[in-house]
């Protein structure tokens, strides 16, 4: 478990360091917001012993970019059914892990850190736990807004039956 949070929190370092060097795109700054998030609360949990509850966000974030990747890969070779087979799954995948259990995750995490006394747990440290908490709760936002993009592309491809691509690109500042 450990290897794979160091694993996580590196490969979302990297991504965060290197967010400026991709092409813009119109969610631009959501990425960057979604990347310095998830490396300060991968960081915060960490050092507050918090790893489990940091393996299990790992997890649901991470379950449906293997399926988005073959879905692009399938796009690309030109094989449209496949891909669009692949981006069907994609959504489930996205929308149950990202918008149904993560927020979820959140709000057990969020009744479970408060002792019988009332204060937040680890004693003395609960407002870096509140700082993990509205950490998780801005990723849980940007979800939403990606899983409304990823209806919106999948409602566009029942009414054109066309491939639409990435509509992040539409608006791109380039």
């Amino acid at each position: 478990m450990k290897l794979y949070y160091h694993i996580g929190f590196g490969s979302y370092l990297y991504q965060t360091l290197t967010v400026a060097s991709h092409p813009k795109q119109s969610d631009f700054w959501a990425v960057v917001v979604h990347h310095v998030s998830t490396v300060s609360v991968m960081a915060a949990s960490y050092l507050l012993g918090f790893t489990r509850i940091g393996i299990v966000i790992l997890l649901l974030h991470d379950c449906s970019d293997p399926v988005m990747e073959i879905a692009k890969c399938f796009l690309y070779l030109g094989w449209e059914k496949v891909a669009d087979v692949m981006f069907t799954l994609f959504a489930v995948v996205f929308l149950v892990t990202r918008n149904v259990l993560f927020p979820y995750v959140i709000y057990t995490a969020h009744e479970n850190s408060i002792l019988e006394d009332g204060e937040r747990m680890p004693r003395g440290y609960g407002h870096w736990v509140l700082f993990c908490l509205g950490c998780l709760w801005i990723l849980a936002a940007l979800n939403m807004f990606w899983g409304y993009l990823i209806i919106k592309i999948a409602a566009m491809k029942l009414i054109t039956n066309d491939v639409v691509g990435d509509i992040r690109e539409e608006d791109s500042e380039e």
